[in-house]
């Protein structure tokens, strides 16, 4: 698809389409940062949200298991999707972006970015319901052109919220929005305990 996203009408039709959306997940995490932050963007995919940031005066790192930027500005760092390549506590908020539920084991590499971040925005689809959760793997298949190897590691906000007192993350904050009346988004602003 990154390939097809080169050519230039295709690309510009995706970014006008694609602005919307962007805008709408800037609107929802921009109160949470700081234009000081340095600011990780795990599984930073096309660069959409990377370049938004940049573009508004943020200093962006944007890291994914391939370098699919559609922007010049936005340069991927690549990694083995293993082990995040940084120091600890090289950044002051980590975003993870609709990433989780692509990776076969979120919960280590949640882990890994409290070890490289202070603070982690995470935003993901959640269900409340079987129909749902089916509903959501549909849709994200369809979404993202996934149909194979698709990990689905999608999980309800109790899940999550497991995951998250498991690894010692609070939850500073959180905003829950339905979409389409069936679908379900949510974004955790999550600090490292300190007890």
């Amino acid at each position: 698809m990154n390939s097809l996203l080169q050519f230039s009408p295709v690309k510009n039709i995706f970014l006008e389409i694609s602005q919307k959306r962007v805008d709408d997940i800037l609107r929802k995490i921009t109160p949470y940062l700081r234009k000081k932050d340095r600011i990780l963007d795990i599984g930073s995919g096309f660069g959409l949200v990377s370049h938004e940031l940049l573009r508004r005066g943020f200093t962006v790192y944007p890291l994914d298991i391939q370098d699919r930027s559609l922007f010049s500005d936005v340069y991927t760092h690549v990694y083995d999707g293993k082990k995040l390549p940084f120091p600890n506590n090289k950044f002051d908020v980590a975003l993870l972006i609709t990433v989780l539920h692509h990776v076969l084991q979120p919960e280590v590499l949640l882990k890994d970015v409290t070890r490289v971040a202070k603070k982690i925005i995470l935003m993901e689809d959640v269900y409340e319901s079987e129909f749902e959760r089916y509903a959501t793997y549909a849709m994200d298949s369809i979404v993202n052109a996934e149909f194979v190897g698709h990990p689905h590691s999608n999980k309800t906000d109790r899940q999550w919220r497991e995951v998250f007192k498991k690894l010692r993350l609070k939850v500073t904050d959180c905003q829950s929005e339905k979409f389409w009346g069936l679908f379900t988004s949510m974004i955790y602003d999550l600090k490292r305990s300190s007890s």
